[in-house]
């Protein structure tokens, strides 16, 4: 009996069902692969970390070291399993040609600091396509992953690395999956070189920078050695790096793509249960009769939402593992990204355990929302439905009368009326009109805000023009009084600041202490976002990171404690800032680095005056400050975030096409609902006089109306509900307080123009069924 419930209303129906079958299909897909997408990063990374034998604790280091001092160190602490120091080769941009021998990657207007290597004997391997340790021959060169994406390369391609003095030429042998650098949010990446090759380049460049690398026999014991190498005195001229910093940033790219996916399908699950009401009260009405005369002949109220309820189970059901099939087929595309830049992962139990499992969750919620929504049929009385043969509805009191009303249109009038006397039934086509333009225009304007030089402010920096990092060597104070001498006679600068990162301890309990990169400087010229308080001006004063002001409990007016030059100094939190950099945790203060203080690197930020070509001044920057890296902040966003922005793109194209098609198809649904649902009212109005085409304009009026009114909602909701989805979303990686920056055109006008326009041509197309309805037959009753 219940199949053949289900097949006579899907042939009643097909347009609802097949609506409201897809709309679970892709919510059912979508939650699938977004809790696939989870475990597999999970097992990605780990398994990643594993085969490249990750280490625990990294200190970069600028300048000489002694090794025995290290090793000395390694011995004093059984607990550490193993310690192994990489020399990089420091490459100066202008000096390496990739793709074309003519232009350097200076002149390409690369942000990355890039240095060549060999591979690693003991741990912190670099490893090949198939993730495994590579090697490579003499005259080869394995080349990182973020450059294969970048200019296309493929195995064979060459690069050549020119400075005076030598010239080497390098075929593409493998592409690099680095555990250490491998997102592009990471600006440093490393080439590797064979031995020989390595020595003979050592020759020539002069600037290395060591990772001293460590392997603790337990992970709970970083915290532990960081502790004791931060309190020694062995080489720390650059930042520390941990274990779980490293995880972090490999799941960052794909981890917030994950959450927007989630939130989508929660979106599209959100329309479902919309879909199925609005499905459920359209078979009701059409079912009137039948309904009222089980009712009539003693059929309990349980027994006939049993049976509605049985037959939305199997739609439901159906629709859900469809789509979760179909995420299986698909799950490849999703993960595309982890296996590119992390390897291959086979799908485990886990894999289909969790998916199946936010399936199930979707069907449940669908169906016991239709279970709540059929308790309607308890409202319908016998004799009512028998003789009206439609559902009671409420109507609200105080409507306006023709009589007394001055509007031009007759038509337009009748459609307010209408929207004004069914207003429950209209706030649920409404509330979709609004799920869709939120869901279209979230996704539009975090893209649109990534993409804005504006958006240099959440990473910590101020907006300027161009920025040149010194990193510290046993000549950069000179170097740095250098660069302030030629800026402050510039006549081409309009403003600039210098600034100073070193590390400092902080106390962050009773004698324990930690590391903290503080940044020093005038803070006032080239302001970052502030999310509370102001930035540090007096030298008693200090400037924290979310994340880390988080680590440390504190908040603005609180003090701390910081030992400078071996002396504590009590400092009081002027401001809290965003920064998405170096882990999201980070200081800036008035200090004075002491003679022992490690100074880890200079910037300074510099404003041209107006119609200076800025490419031009960086060149001539790069001719100057040969020890420099002089980088054109317009380019540093697309390319410190480039992956991140691609698959966004990606997701806001997804989300577009969406909110069309649920727009489109909602629309056709209500519409198909409305007309079953007048189709008295209609024939009475022909009878009167009224025309088909003025009929169809007063259908149009309506859904143009609550259309507009929910553009307007959902535009002003995105701005604000998804701007704090979206800082919620960013307060994992140190921002929390981002503002959208969108294309006013794009965001206000052309998108949602889209959304009118499709869901216009959807109301024309469903009412074209006006001209197939007969007035005499619809008086006579429901047919």
């Amino acid at each position: 009996m219940n199949f053949r419930m289900i097949q006579r209303d899907i042939a009643r129906n097909p347009m609802m069902t097949l609506t409201l079958a897809v709309f679970i299909l892709f919510s059912s897909v979508l939650m699938a692969n977004a809790s696939t997408m989870i475990v597999h990063l999970f097992i990605s990374v780990e398994q990643f970390f594993q085969q490249a034998k990750a280490p625990h604790f990294v200190q970069m280091h600028a300048g000489p070291i002694n090794q025995q001092q290290i090793e000395a160190f390694v011995m004093q602490h059984p607990f550490i399993e193993a310690q192994q120091t990489v020399d990089m080769l420091t490459i100066d941009q202008t000096q390496l040609f990739i793709e074309n021998r003519k232009v350097s990657e200076a002149s390409n207007g690369s942000v990355m600091d890039m240095s060549f290597v060999t591979q690693n004997p003991l741990f912190d391997f670099l490893l090949d396509e198939t993730n495994r340790p590579l090697q490579v021959a003499e005259g080869e060169i394995a080349i990182p992953m973020y450059y294969m994406e970048k200019y296309q390369l493929q195995l064979g391609d060459r690069i050549w690395f020119a400075n005076g003095q030598i010239e080497m030429e390098f075929t593409i042998s493998n592409f690099i999956r680095d555990v250490q650098m491998n997102p592009t949010i990471v600006s440093s990446k490393r080439f590797v070189v064979h031995q020989k090759d390595w020595d003979t380049l050592a020759q020539s460049i002069v600037q290395h920078e060591y990772l001293i690398e460590f392997l603790v026999k337990e992970q709970k014991q970083t915290q532990q050695l960081e502790q004791l190498y931060e309190a020694s005195h062995l080489p720390q001229q650059g930042p520390t790096i941990t274990y779980p910093l490293f995880k972090m940033l490999n799941m960052l790219t794909d981890g917030l793509n994950i959450l927007i996916l989630l939130f989508i399908s929660v979106l599209l699950m959100g329309i479902a249960l919309l879909c199925i009401r609005l499905t459920v009260l359209t078979t009701l009405e059409e079912d009137i009769r039948e309904i009222a005369v089980m009712k009539g002949i003693g059929i309990a109220h349980r027994q006939i939402r049993q049976l509605y309820v049985m037959k939305y189970i199997a739609l439901v059901m159906l629709a859900a593992l469809c789509g979760y099939l179909l995420s299986l087929s698909i799950t490849r595309h999703f993960t595309a990204n982890m296996a590119h830049y992390m390897g291959k992962v086979q799908l485990t139990l886990a894999h289909y355990v969790v998916s199946l499992a936010s399936v199930g969750v979707v069907c449940l919620t669908i169906i016991l929302y239709c279970y709540f929504t059929l308790k309607r049929c308890e409202r319908i009385s016998v004799v009512e439905a028998l003789r009206q043969g439609a559902i009671p509805e409420r109507r609200n009191k105080g409507q306006m009368t023709i009589a007394s009303s001055k509007w031009p249109s007759i038509n337009l009038l009748l459609a307010i009326k209408d929207i004004g006397a069914r207003s429950s039934m209209y706030r649920l086509i409404g509330a979709v009109f609004i799920i869709a333009c939120f869901m279209m225009l979230v996704p539009l304007n975090l893209l649109q805000t990534i993409k804005s030089p504006d958006f240099i402010t959440y990473m910590g920096a101020g907006k300027s023009d161009i920025r040149i990092d010194l990193p510290y060597n046993v000549n950069a104070n000179e170097h740095f009084q250098n660069i302030q001498s030629t800026l402050s006679q510039d006549r081409e600068v309009e403003k600039y600041a210098l600034l100073t990162t070193a590390k400092f301890m902080v106390e962050t309990g009773e004698k324990q202490f930690d590391s903290l990169q503080v940044e020093m400087g005038d803070f006032t010229i080239f302001p970052v976002r502030y999310v509370a308080g102001t930035a540090p001006i007096q030298d008693n004063t200090i400037a924290l990171s979310i994340l880390q002001a988080r680590e440390l409990a504190v908040e603005v007016g609180d003090s701390l404690k910081i030992i400078v030059d071996h002396q504590p100094k009590q400092l009081i939190i002027t401001g809290i800032y965003q920064d998405i950099t170096n882990g999201g945790k980070t200081a800036k203060a008035q200090l004075t680095p002491g003679s022992t203080t490690p100074i880890l690197w200079h910037v300074i930020n510099v404003d041209v005056i107006d119609n200076i070509d800025i490419q031009q001044k960086i060149n001539a920057y790069r001719e100057i400050f040969a020890t420099a890296k002089i980088t054109n902040m317009a380019h540093y966003i697309t390319q410190t975030l480039g992956s991140n922005i691609v698959q966004l793109k990606q997701v806001t194209l997804l989300a577009l096409l969406l909110s069309l098609s649920i727009a489109i198809c909602i629309a056709g649904m209500f519409m198909q609902m409305l007309l079953a649902k007048d189709a008295r009212q209609i024939a009475i109005l022909q009878s009167l006089g009224f025309s088909k085409k003025a009929i169809r304009r007063q259908y149009i009026s309506r859904v143009l109306t609550v259309l507009f009114i929910s553009v307007i909602i959902g535009t002003i909701l995105a701005n604000t509900l998804g701007e704090y989805f979206i800082n919620q979303l960013a307060t994992f990686i140190g921002a929390s307080h981002i503002t959208f920056t969108s294309h006013p055109l794009q965001a206000y006008f052309f998108y949602p123009l889209l959304l009118v326009c499709a869901v216009t041509w959807t109301v024309l197309l469903t009412t074209t069924k006006l001209r197939e309805q007969s007035p005499i037959s619809k008086l006579g009753g429901n047919s």
